[in-house]
């Protein structure tokens, strides 16, 4: 079974001392950054010291619209972090279901990893997972 926790506005500061709740023992959480919205990229920093899920994507949304955040400096931002970024349109649907099927194969990938790992603790074997 899968559980989605979906919030509207996160740039907005009320948000802010509510969002551990939203992401506690969550699997994979999608950071959705407002590509119209020009304090976004600021408010980042803030959003990732709240979480602390196994797999993290950020992805900008609203492309269609006209930007307040170029693309570049969203990409360098997050691969600085080791974070994968994608962008979506939702009004189009481009590039929607790619990030679910990479959010979801991030995830498998993650859970079979420490699904070995768990292996490797109960037999007591030298075990090389990759």
């Amino acid at each position: 079974m899968l559980d989605c926790v979906s919030t509207d506005d996160p740039t907005h500061r009320l948000f802010f001392p509510h969002t551990r709740s939203f992401y506690q023992d969550a699997g994979v959480v999608i950071l959705t950054i407002d590509l119209h919205h020009p304090d976004s990229l600021e408010l980042c920093d803030r959003w990732l010291e709240d979480i602390a899920a196994p797999v993290l994507v950020a992805v900008g949304c609203k492309t269609g619209a006209p930007r307040a955040v170029r693309e570049e400096d969203m990409e360098e931002y997050f691969s600085e972090k080791s974070i994968p970024y994608l962008e979506v349109s939702l009004i189009s649907g481009e590039g929607v279901e790619e990030l679910f099927y990479f959010a979801l194969k991030s995830f498998l990938t993650y859970y079979r990893k420490e699904q070995a790992e768990a292996q490797c603790d109960q037999t007591k074997r030298g075990c090389v997972i990759s």
